[in-house]
């Protein structure tokens, strides 16, 4: 197997928005487990691969202000079909990596590792750079937060 490019993991999630809903999804349940961490209310929330926009939905709800990102334009759309009317929504496509975030400029940030899909040769492979940029991003909270 090759190694994934931003553009191959794009096309790999732009196939995966093209698969029917599936009432099922472990991800939902994750969801609830994740929600329940956060406070009731939030001012900025960042997501990392926003995908079809569920968490991003709901996060909505708490946040003063969401930037949710993610590099699949099908997953993009989406998540503005699903975010339409949410003024405090901003969908954004991009790579996370590679994207300009300020350090400690969030109260709350997310990400669920998505494993949908059918064939698992196909599957995106897991993200340790994002988790090392999540794990950055809540360090320099920590600190930010702490001086």
């Amino acid at each position: 197997m090759s190694e994934q490019t931003p553009e191959s993991i794009a096309s790999d999630f732009d196939r995966i928005a093209q698969l029917p809903d599936d009432p099922w999804d472990h991800n939902r349940l994750y969801l609830g487990v994740l929600l329940r961490e956060l406070p009731p209310r939030v001012g900025d929330a960042l997501e990392v691969g926003c995908g079809a926009g569920e968490l991003t939905a709901r996060l909505a709800a708490r946040a003063e202000r969401v930037i949710a990102i993610d590099l699949s334009h099908e997953m993009l759309a989406a998540a503005r079909a699903r975010c339409a009317g949410l003024a405090n929504v901003e969908l954004v496509g991009a790579d996370a990596l590679e994207y300009r975030l300020a350090p400690a400029s969030f109260d709350a940030i997310a990400s669920v590792p998505r494993r949908r899909g059918r064939d698992p040769s196909r599957r995106p492979p897991a993200a340790p750079p994002v988790l090392a940029l999540l794990t950055g991003l809540a360090e320099a909270q920590s600190v930010s937060s702490a001086g």
